[in-house]
């Protein structure tokens, strides 16, 4: 595949959707972190943080299901480890206020 080929197809962007539901305070947090991430159509680099209580208020439900995580993701969210360097944009969430 010629290099052109590969730019092109890098460039083109698809539409998915999604049905989520969850409470309230949970999309507003979820909604910040996508006002975050079109923000950086400006030619930003960022990772950012999404905190979640799994076992409390924030569990949501995502529709169709989104894709398998792959094992070594699995243990990376198990263990709160990351292996990459980021910087902190607090979208809010684990008891933290804005």
């Amino acid at each position: 595949m010629n290099l052109l080929k590969k730019l092109q197809e890098a460039t083109q962007n698809e539409e998915r959707t999604y049905k989520i539901e969850a409470n309230k305070d949970t999309f507003d947090r979820l909604e910040k972190l996508f006002a975050c991430l079109e923000y950086c159509n400006n030619g930003s680099s960022r990772a950012f943080i999404f905190g979640q209580d799994g076992d409390g208020a924030d569990r949501f439900k995502v529709t169709p299901k989104p894709p398998t995580l792959s094992e070594e993701d699995k243990e990376t969210i198990s263990n709160g480890g990351s292996k990459v360097n980021y910087s902190v944009v607090n979208v809010g969430g684990l008891g933290e206020k804005e």
